[in-house]
């Protein structure tokens, strides 16, 4: 499983994202932050994933 920890600033912009090209994940809830966890990455996508957090992401925090 592949998690980023953001902020909710930019949790809105990815989330935007990541439902316009239907890359299913699911969010946790942490004091003043949420993490995207992507059970299962589709085939592709992977590079994809790292490159929005990577642009959007003030904080980022890739937990494996």
């Amino acid at each position: 499983m592949i998690g980023y920890q953001v902020t909710w600033q930019d949790a809105g912009q990815i989330k935007k994202i990541l439902d316009d090209f239907s890359i299913p994940y699911r969010l946790k809830n942490q004091v003043g932050q949420l993490i995207f966890l992507f059970p299962q990455v589709p085939f592709g996508k992977d590079v994809f994933i790292r490159e929005v957090f990577s642009l959007y992401a003030s904080t980022l925090s890739s937990k494996n």
